[in-house]
């Protein structure tokens, strides 16, 4: 059996900022897991960090998304 890979919050915080730095380097990460079969996870304490981060203001050390576009997948 393959062993999970679990995802950290900063890597689902690129991967929904086609702007952010790392970007690439995380999709390029995530996608070389899929392609070796890895098993990829998602705590539920992650999506509630990524949630808490990415509607955060800008100026409050967030992403600053809008509720509408933290929803989109």
């Amino acid at each position: 059996m393959t062993a999970a890979c679990l995802l950290d919050t900063n890597i689902l915080l690129y991967l929904a900022n086609p702007e952010a730095r790392k970007h690439s380097t995380a999709k390029a990460a995530v996608a070389r897991l899929l392609s070796g079969d890895e098993r990829l996870v998602v705590a539920a304490q992650v999506l509630f960090e990524f949630w808490s981060v990415a509607t955060r203001p800008v100026v409050a050390n967030g992403s600053g998304f809008a509720y509408s576009k933290s929803l989109q997948p």
